[in-house]
């Protein structure tokens, strides 16, 4: 089991990428933080502006961000990842994204039942969501196509009230529900459901009323968005 004693907040800063979820940097005001506060967003230099000694920090920097978004990864654990994805083998078709997501970890809190990956961690480890009727204490378990992921008894009612809270907000929210008039108004493809209390991936399928979710297909590139730009070109040369 992997032990981080890290600060958080001093992963973030090395990384350059804000690795605590929702959580912003307003207290904190040393002259450091102002680049993640203004952007939030990791943007990685191309190497056609960066000095050939500088690339391999340019390199180090880019895998670190990502390691470091997806909670508790060691690098052993990442490189395995890259391995088994088209990065590391040729003959593969998994991408890397669609790996990474669809950790356990990582999953659960996609589609809302934990805020961050950290707190999702943490559950899984207490025996708090079950995988195919079966309890996962492995935060490190692959999602695979067709599996169902529901929470166990311990936590079932706390996460359906959350859902049903969230739910009652948005029905009261007036700017959010005229925004999502208008968005319905000109993408009749894609519907957005008020009473969604989150916006679920395009690989997931979801029961509100067991709280059950399904992966129907495996995450596609486009599937998966950042807030800032990862250079996968920097990823893919530090390996080689």
């Amino acid at each position: 089991m992997s032990i981080r004693n890290k600060p958080r907040y001093k992963i973030a800063y090395q990384s350059g990428y804000n690795v605590l979820g929702k959580k912003n940097f307003d207290n904190l005001n040393r002259k450091k933080w102002r680049q993640i506060k203004k952007r939030e967003t990791f943007k990685p230099k191309f190497a056609a502006v960066v000095p050939v000694r500088n690339l391999y920090g340019q390199r180090l920097r880019s895998k670190q961000a990502l390691k470091s978004l997806y909670g508790k990864m060691t690098e052993r654990q990442f490189k395995k990842f890259y391995d088994n994805s088209e990065f590391g083998n040729t003959r593969s078709n998994i991408n890397l994204k669609g790996l990474l997501e669809r950790r356990l970890d990582n999953f659960i809190t996609r589609i809302g039942f934990t805020s961050t990956v950290l707190k999702g961690r943490q559950s899984i480890l207490h025996g708090c969501f079950k995988v195919n009727g079966k309890i996962i204490k492995s935060p490190s378990y692959i999602v695979r196509v067709n599996d169902c992921v529901t929470p166990s008894e311990k936590i079932w009612e706390q996460i359906y009230s959350i859902f049903y809270k969230r739910s009652i907000k948005r029905l009261e929210n007036k700017a959010f529900l005229n925004k999502v008039k208008r968005k319905n108004k000109y993408n009749k493809s894609k519907r957005i459901d008020v009473l969604r209390p989150i916006l679920l991936p395009n690989y997931v399928e979801f029961d509100y009323s067991t709280l059950t979710a399904i992966v129907i297909h495996e995450p596609k590139q486009t599937d998966v968005s950042y807030k800032g730009h990862f250079n996968f070109k920097h990823l893919r040369e530090y390996y080689v």
